[in-house]
C-alpha cells in the first residue's frame, strides 16, 4: 500500500514552482495565518492550552499536538491518494480534464454513496454530521463570546442583563453564519480557496 501511494503521481510533499498556486512557500504562509486564526478563535482550542498549569507545559502541549495534527494530515493525504487509486484501478467514471480531476471535493461522496456500499454510506454521512456539528458549535460559540466580551463590554453588567445581551448576540451570529452558508453552498470550497490564494496574489511579484 505505502508503495503503491509512494508511486503515484499525486505523491508529491513539496512543490518549489513559484507560479504554481501549490508552492510550498506559499502554502506555508496559508497554514500558518490559518493556524494562528484558527487557534486564537477556537475557544475550545484555547482551552485546551490555557488550563495548563505552567507555561512550559503550555508549550510542550502546543508542539505535541502541532505534531498529532501533522501526522493526521499526512495520514489523509495518503487516503486521498489511495481514493485516486481506487478509482483508477476500479474504472470509476471520474470527471478529468488535460489530465488533472475535476471537482475533487465530490470524489470521496462519489465513492461512499455508490461503491463503498451501505456501510461506507452510512459511515461518511454520520461523520459529516459530526464533524459538521462540531466545528460551528465551536465557532459559534467563540464569535458570540469574543463579541460579546471585546466589543460590546459585557463583562461588567449585571447578571441578567449580560445574559440578555449574549442572547440576542448569539441570536444574530446564528443567523449571519446562516446567511454565509445559503450564500456560499454551491461555492465547492471557494471560501478557503480564497484564503490560501491571499499568499499567492501577495508573492506573486516576487
Amino acid at each position: 500500500m505505502f508503495r503503491s501511494i509512494a508511486d503515484h503521481r499525486y505523491y508529491k510533499l513539496f512543490d518549489w514552482d513559484s507560479h504554481s498556486g501549490t508552492n510550498f512557500f506559499k502554502q506555508f504562509i496559508s497554514g500558518l495565518l490559518i493556524t494562528v486564526a484558527l487557534v486564537g478563535l477556537d475557544q475550545s482550542m484555547m482551552q485546551k492550552t490555557l488550563t495548563v498549569r505552567k507555561e512550559r507545559d503550555a508549550k510542550k502541549n502546543v508542539i505535541t499536538f502541532g505534531l498529532f495534527i501533522a501526522f493526521a494530515q499526512t495520514l489523509f493525504l495518503g487516503l486521498g491518494v489511495l481514493k485516486y487509486l481506487y478509482g483508477e484501478r476500479n474504472a470509476v467514471p471520474l470527471p478529468v480534464s488535460n489530465g488533472k480531476y475535476l471537482n475533487t471535493d465530490d470524489i470521496y461522496p462519489l465513492l461512499t454513496l455508490h461503491y463503498f456500499g451501505a456501510v461506507g454510506a452510512i459511515a461518511f454521512l454520520i461523520a459529516v454530521i459530526a464533524s459538521t456539528f462540531a466545528s460551528i458549535d465551536a465557532c459559534i460559540t467563540a464569535l458570540t463570546t469574543a463579541f460579546s466580551y471585546d466589543f460590546l463590554s459585557i463583562g461588567n453588567l449585571p447578571h441578567v442583563k449580560k445574559k440578555q445581551l449574549k442572547n440576542r448576540v448569539l441570536q444574530g451570529v446564528n443567523i449571519v453564519m446562516f446567511l454565509i452558508v445559503m450564500l456560499f453552498w454551491n461555492s465547492k470550497g471557494a471560501i478557503i480557496n480564497t484564503i490560501f490564494k491571499m499568499p499567492d496574489i501577495l508573492m506573486d511579484p516576487f
